[in-house]
């Protein structure tokens, strides 16, 4: 998912922001804070998988092969836990397509707005049939490495306590052990989290929309400015407007205020201001320049920039 080497490349010009904060004494500072923070877009289908691998990555220390693969039900609680963990830090979310005049309806700290894939383009059809058939023959390994193949309720039997979920979900390193690394993600998880979801107090502002999702979140940050969460990076080279700016999801993390965890926290992140980056590369956009990397990944970004400043021939 994603160009690759776009993220590298981009990341020199990454910024620090503070999207969020939970804390008991409002300081001048938090008044600063608090004046900064803009909207959240969500990626949905990203945060499921950025929350699947590192409940996988955490159960990898101690479990092995199969038993490592967090359950349907596991994925779905850790998904409404990051979107609480979100809403305690007060950040500001809203409803990009609900409201009736010129003006977005602003609904900051009681809801998110959250965009599933709902319609596969016909030109997505090969890719995602060769990640299923990738994950079929990962699926096939995985049983094949196992002297005694499958054992029942293997994936279910050790629940995750809430306890570490927290820490886990935002602070951790991602990484797994090369045992690991070929194992298949559940078939229906994205499914599995929007069931979990429709059963929540978040419900009502999930949208499973007719096309893929991340050109919603493009559309609704281009529309009223915000922060995307996505894991793909190929919204870095949306046209998302001079407002908006894209947040890979393993970049944020939960930090105390002013050195004191008693004081409250900090949710900060790294944020791409695409607009800007792209003014720097004295660029309109960053689309040429992500099909010159994902045509030829392998260039020095020196030249592919010189190749995305040469005017297109004529055919």
């Amino acid at each position: 998912m994603g160009i690759p080497r776009l993220t590298g490349h981009l990341e020199p010009y990454m910024v620090p922001l503070i999207l969020g904060y939970q804390t008991v004494n409002f300081s001048e500072d938090l008044v600063k804070i608090s004046t900064s923070l803009t909207p959240i877009i969500i990626d949905g289908p990203g945060l499921a998988y950025h929350i699947y691998n590192r409940l996988l990555a955490h159960r990898s220390a101690y479990l092995k092969g199969l038993d490592a693969i967090p359950s349907y039900g596991e994925i779905g609680r850790a998904f409404i836990t990051y979107l609480d963990t979100l809403k305690s830090h007060n950040c500001h979310m809203y409803c990009p397509f609900r409201f009736l005049s010129r003006s977005p309806m602003l609904i900051p700290s009681s809801s998110s707005h959250i965009y599933f894939d709902g319609f596969l383009p016909l030109h997505k059809g090969p890719t995602r049939q060769a990640r299923l058939e990738l994950s079929l023959k990962h699926l096939v390994k995985t049983h094949d490495s196992s002297p005694v193949g499958f054992s029942i309720g293997a994936v279910s039997r050790h629940a995750s306590s809430p306890s570490w979920i927290h820490e886990q979900l935002f602070n951790s390193p991602l990484s797994l052990p090369s045992s690991h690394h070929h194992l298949p993600a559940p078939a229906f998880l994205v499914p599995a989290v929007l069931d979990g979801l429709a059963e929540s107090h978040y419900a009502s502002i999930v949208d499973v929309v007719p096309a893929e999702a991340d050109v919603y979140c493009a559309l609704a940050a281009l529309k009223m400015g915000g922060t995307i969460l996505t894991s793909d990076s190929d919204l870095l080279v949306f046209d998302i407007g001079p407002e908006a700016s894209v947040v890979l999801l393993n970049s944020l993390s939960i930090n105390a205020f002013d050195g004191d965890p008693e004081a409250g926290s900090l949710l900060k992140a790294n944020v791409f201001k695409t607009a800007e980056i792209a003014r720097k590369f004295q660029l309109p956009n960053l689309h040429r320049l992500g099909y010159e990397i994902k045509t030829d990944p392998t260039t020095s970004f020196s030249e592919t920039l010189r190749r995305t400043k040469t005017p297109v021939a004529d055919p």
